[in-house]
């Protein structure tokens, strides 16, 4: 079944945010899709590349919007270092949807917005944990 033109578009983004030369970007459609071409990919090697590409540092931005400098929240560096950590520890599958998840169970914050200075010293402190077992 072939990729929607959302699907397609996303691809074509990722790649301009990461600044792919295009003969890097085919191989990594050849190495993660199997094919030298978007279009060619089905939606298990859409998934495949897309994983790649997070791998690489792309965030969806309207998914993964900055917060900025608020007072008495995180700062903008705890947020990012608690997003690597969740992807690190989801193995690049872990988007804000699950991290919120995993907030509510474990510092009862329901969304990464609202994680104040004090709590993200705790989220991230869980999370390193966690990242360590995963590894050993």
């Amino acid at each position: 079944m072939a990729l929607s033109r959302r699907q397609m578009a996303l691809l074509h983004v990722a790649k301009k945010q990461l600044a792919l030369e295009e003969d890097d970007y085919r191989a990594i459609l050849r190495q993660e899709g199997g094919c030298d071409s978007s279009r060619a990919l089905d939606a298990d090697g859409f998934k495949a590349v897309l994983r790649r590409f997070r791998e690489l540092g792309f965030m969806h931005g309207s998914r993964r919007p900055d917060l900025g400098h608020r007072a008495g929240m995180a700062s903008p560096d705890q947020v990012r270092f608690i997003r690597s950590l969740w992807r690190q520890y989801t193995g690049g599958e872990g988007d804000d949807r699950s991290l919120g998840k995993w907030l509510q169970r474990t510092v009862k914050v329901s969304d990464i917005r609202f994680v104040t200075y004090g709590t993200a010293s705790n989220a991230i402190t869980a999370l390193l944990a966690m990242v360590r077992r995963e590894a050993s």
